[in-house]
């Protein structure tokens, strides 16, 4: 589930969505981008693309 509120009124809404998502044990992202990075690590788990690294292999001066 992708719910991005800009209203009051839809904040009311949004709780509801939002427990019912966790309730059921369905994702749920409040931003595009979380939706996004979410997408993109399910396509990455779906290609076998992803690999694990430690933070030193990533930041190696």
């Amino acid at each position: 589930v992708v719910n991005t509120v800009r209203t009051a009124s839809a904040h009311a809404d949004s709780l509801s969505i939002r427990r019912e998502a966790l309730h059921r044990g369905i994702p749920y992202f409040t931003t595009m981008r979380g939706a996004h990075a979410a997408a993109m690590g399910i396509e990455a788990i779906l290609k076998k693309t992803l690999s694990i690294r430690s933070l030193q292999e990533y930041h190696r001066s």
